[in-house]
């Protein structure tokens, strides 16, 4: 009998969820502008055959509802930016370390893993956050990298050993810094930059070497907690996140599309 009951509450949640947000997105067309940065094969600004993995999943989402999204790209700090000033609903990606004041899906949309990458001579390797302080790190300005990177990084102390940079193409300038010698190490999601690699036609390898990577870490999308339909529109996703056949679609999707 609990089981049934249990059941039955599951359901009339979920049906509620789903008429309260048809009824939202059908009195008045609801469109959801998120703020991303070029960060393919998750968004993708200078790819005109791929949008981006979770560009995909949340447009994948939000057309089961008839709800917009209008998703644009910016340098990663004006994006943040962009979102506290009100000019734009929400990022689609994001870590709590980033936007703190933001309304998060308590389920993630997926994982990212972050990665140090060097010149194939450099002898330094990632073992914990006391090795950073052995070499000049290169990151992008206002970037969750994870902990322990990001206890580094507010620590004032470790401001001459770490290079920041802001606008666009980051990964890119990362990897020139390196090159030039003005870093030895950059951080990066290693998805990220071996999607770089594969669609610019180079060797990861024979230019970089892989110097230990960070755990696994969720991202998740968040909106302005100001915004009056922001909780409906976080329970949908927290929901659908969380589903077993999305999950299957984005793995199907990812194969296809992204690999």
């Amino acid at each position: 009998m609990y089981k049934i009951v249990k059941c039955l509450a599951l359901g009339l949640a979920l049906f509620t969820c789903c008429v309260n947000m048809q009824v939202l997105a059908k009195s008045s067309v609801l469109t959801i502008k998120l703020a991303t940065t070029d960060w393919c094969p998750y968004a993708c600004e200078m790819d005109k055959n791929h949008k981006g993995l979770a560009y995909d999943y949340v447009e994948y989402i939000f057309s089961k509802y008839d709800i917009q999204a209008d998703i644009v790209s910016f340098p990663w700090a004006r994006a943040i930016r962009q979102v506290n000033i009100g000019a734009r609903h929400g990022l689609l990606t994001a870590v709590h370390s980033e936007s703190p004041n933001l309304m998060f899906t308590s389920e993630p949309m997926m994982s990212y893993q972050m990665c140090f990458y060097g010149l194939p001579t450099s002898k330094w390797e990632y073992v914990d956050q006391g090795s950073l302080s052995e070499v000049l790190l290169a990151v992008i300005s206002q970037y969750g990298y994870g902990s322990p990177v990001d206890d580094y990084l507010a620590d004032q102390e470790n401001t001459k050993k770490v290079i920041e940079l802001s606008g666009d193409l980051g990964l890119q300038r990362l990897m020139s810094l390196v090159q030039v010698g003005r870093a030895e190490v950059f951080i990066e999601d290693k998805n990220v930059f071996n999607w770089f690699n594969k669609t610019h036609k180079l060797t990861g390898g024979s230019n970089f070497k892989q110097l230990g990577c960070l755990d696994e870490t969720p991202f998740y999308l968040a909106l302005s907690s100001e915004l009056p339909w922001a909780k409906e529109v976080v329970k949908l996703l927290n929901l659908e996140f969380a589903s077993k056949f999305n999950h299957n679609w984005l793995k199907q999707h990812k194969s296809v599309n992204y690999q």
